[in-house]
């Protein structure tokens, strides 16, 4: 009896493939200002382009990636798990508590683990208010709000997306290390993937180069979202930020185990059942996994497709209008597939 051949590795996509969402990108977007876009295969770009009404961007250029700023959060906490500096599991409130002089408003706080923050499974609402609607607030302020709160659900009992989640996992990480996030987050991510272009800005801050995201004055969500949302980089250190994380991939940051658990759904996620989470990753019903992030004229996207192929788009405008409409279109048009 014959060996039966292995199936054949699927090459790396031509620039032809790599071109077919840009029709479904110019569409969803034609109204904004900048846009930039990388695909992503075998560990390189296969295919980026930067479209910008001002003229003077580059592919290089950085953009707001609002939301998908807590994959590298996420990535930094689970650093420190790996160094034993921090257990996934073990309750952390009530020490942040103590650490910063806060006290805890709901005593169900006290049963909050990093995974619960991890994958908004915490029981703190959205409250989106508390970053949008509060220009004379501080991160303190914040801060001191969420623990002084009451809590929407129990611990663990179901999920809620909110980026309170992710501002205490910035604390929490200051406080297991005695620096300042950014500082951690450069040591444990950034440097050892070489994005030297990762920064956290000010609301109302740009440098040259930057996409300019319009800003309304007198806001300062970018302070007080920290961790949550308000870091910059290019599209292209996006998608090297997201290979970082494949488990499959040709450079994972993390072992195995702690790739699969970011990207494995930690709930039913959503109720229409869209999108769940994993830890500090959203997945798809086929599959797919990445981030989206949306802020005042901010639309980020960052996708991993089955084939190992990711896709990034960064926006500068308010179109598309909703972002999940427009991953929607991108996974309908499902990019891992031959061409016809």
């Amino acid at each position: 009896m014959g060996t039966v051949p292995p199936e054949p590795t699927p090459p790396p996509p031509t620039t032809a493939d790599a071109t077919r969402f840009d029709r479904i990108i110019d569409e969803w977007t034609a109204s904004s200002s900048d846009v930039s876009v990388v695909v992503w295969r075998s560990g390189q770009v296969v295919h980026e382009w930067v479209r910008s009404r001002r003229g003077d961007l580059t592919v290089s250029a950085r953009f707001r990636i609002a939301s998908i700023s807590k994959v590298l959060t996420a990535l930094t906490v689970l650093r420190l798990v790996e160094a034993g500096s921090l257990d996934l599991d073990r309750p952390i409130l009530e020490e942040l508590s103590s650490a910063t002089g806060w006290p805890l408003g709901d005593p169900r706080m006290r049963a909050i683990t990093t995974r619960h923050l991890l994958s908004h499974l915490s029981g703190f609402a959205s409250n989106p208010d508390l970053y949008f609607a509060s220009p004379t607030s501080s991160p303190n302020d914040v801060v001191g709000s969420l623990l002084g709160g009451t809590l929407e659900s129990d611990p663990g009992s179901s999920f809620e997306y909110s980026n309170a989640n992710f501002v205490q996992l910035g604390r929490v990480i200051e406080m297991i290390t005695g620096r300042s996030y950014v500082e951690v987050a450069e040591a444990e991510v950034l440097s050892p993937l070489g994005l030297g272009d990762a920064e956290i800005v000010a609301t109302d801050s740009w440098s040259r180069g930057d996409a300019r995201h319009y800003v309304r004055p007198g806001r300062n969500y970018m302070e007080l979202l920290g961790p949550a949302g308000a870091w910059v980089m290019s599209a292209r250190s996006v998608a090297e930020l997201l290979a970082a994380v494949d488990p499959d991939g040709p450079r994972p940051l993390l072992s195995q185990r702690s790739s699969r658990m970011m990207t494995s759904p930690t709930s039913r996620g959503v109720d229409d059942g869209s999108w769940t989470y994993g830890l500090g990753i959203r997945i798809f019903p086929d599959g797919t996994w990445g981030h989206t992030g949306t802020i005042e004229s901010v639309r980020s996207v960052a996708l991993r497709f089955g084939d190992g192929t990711i896709l990034v788009v960064l926006v500068n405008g308010d179109a598309p209008r909703v972002t999940d409409e427009f991953v929607a279109a991108l996974l309908d048009a499902n990019f891992s597939e031959s061409q016809p």
